[in-house]
Order: C-alpha cells, then structure tokens, then sequence
C-alpha cells in the first residue's frame, strides 16, 4: 500500500514536471551538438564531411532525446525517493538503473565520433585527438584545482581594488 501511494506521488511529480518544461531533453541535446559543432568547426571539414556529419546527428537525434528523456524521469525517481526516505537497497536499484541509461548515452555518441573520424583525413584525426586530449587535461585539472578563497576567506578575490587606507586620510 505505501509503495502503491508513492509511486503515484512519484508520477503526479512526473507528469506535473513535464507539463512546466523542467528538465527538457532538447536543452542537453542542443549543448552537445553545440560542443561538437565548436571542435568539428575547428577541423576544417569539407561540405562532404559537414553532410556525413549531419547525417549522422539527424539518424541518432531521435534515440538521443529518447534516452535524455528516460534519464530525466530515472533521476526525478531518485531524489523523490530520496526525499521519502525509501529504502536505501531501492535508491541504490534507481542509481543501476540510472547509469545503464548514462552507458547507454556514452555508447552511443562513442559509436557516432567512430563513424565520424572514417570520413576525417590524418591531419583531421590527429588535431581531433590533440583537442580531446587538451578536452580531458582541462577537465581534470578543473577537479583538482583548489578554491583559495573558500581555504582563506580573508582573501580578495582577484580585480577587487584595495583602498589604500593612506588615500582616505589625504582627502579630509
């Protein structure tokens, strides 16, 4: 019975979220192109390797957004659960089910960058491997770098002018 009532709770969350727009899976499909756009433009690519990309982004969209989707409602299960206090062995099931799905998406766009790099000529493969290389270096830099002003909150942040105290006796 009380699964029975938060499962309903967990849909009528659900439907209500997707009427007012939350967590649209256009959004996430429209940053990936983008940032796939931004290195292929960097590639140079010739007309013939713009159409094959198109084509290849156009045939997998719709799993794209299918998947986005299925991720979002897994994720909403999540944090409803979690805010009922479920049991945590069905959180720890929704979290599997969560990173099937996120395989999934990973597979997928593994699967296009392969079908995209036979078109690209060695300079091209190389130059895409130097960014990805460079994409990966940034990113784990990005989770290693320390946060100096939360460690030392005394600390200005970087641009703030500091008022010379000196200055303020000068102008009375």
């Amino acid at each position: 019975m009380k699964f029975k009532f938060v499962l309903l709770i967990l849909m009528s969350l659900f439907f209500m979220g997707s009427c007012f727009g939350l967590d649209s899976p256009s959004l996430e499909i429209y940053k990936i192109q983008n940032e796939r756009a931004a290195i292929y433009n960097a590639l140079n690519l010739t007309d013939e390797q713009i159409k094959i990309y198109e084509g290849i982004i156009s045939k997998n969209a719709r799993t794209y957004e299918e998947k986005l989707t299925q991720l979002n409602k897994e994720n909403f299960k999540i944090k409803v659960l979690e805010k009922s206090n479920a049991d945590k062995s069905e959180i720890e099931c929704q979290k599997k089910i969560v990173k099937s799905i996120q395989k999934g998406i990973n597979n997928l766009q593994k699967e296009e960058t392969k079908e995209f790099k036979k078109c690209l000529t060695h300079d091209q493969r190389s130059k895409y491997a130097m960014i990805k290389k460079l994409e990966r270096k940034a990113r784990k830099d990005s989770l290693h770098q320390k946060n100096y002003y939360k460690s030392n909150p005394q600390m200005r942040p970087f641009g703030n002018p500091v008022t010379c105290p000196c200055s303020n006796q000068n102008n009375k």
